[in-house]
């Protein structure tokens, strides 16, 4: 996908989406580890293992481990610190 092509995933305060942010989703901390728009990828989640199942969007881990795929940013997520 060309620069120009990709989306802009942005927090409810307009900030841009960007891989390492720190969040806090629904009440839980969390870290973006892929960010499909910028082909930005964490070295534990390869970008050849999840760019399609990601399409456009962008990844969250836990502190508990768990994953959470999303396409967008809502109400429940909001920017806490950057990497």
């Amino acid at each position: 996908m060309a620069a120009s092509e990709r989306k802009h995933i942005r927090y409810a305060d307009g900030q841009e989406v960007r891989l390492g942010d720190t969040v806090i989703y629904a009440g839980q901390k969390a870290v973006v580890v892929a960010h499909a728009p910028s082909a930005s990828y964490d070295p534990m989640f390869p970008r050849e293992e999840w760019e399609k199942s990601l399409g456009g969007g962008f990844l969250l881990r836990f502190e508990n481990g768990a994953l959470l795929r999303l396409d967008e940013c809502d109400e429940d997520i909001s920017l806490v610190a950057r990497k």
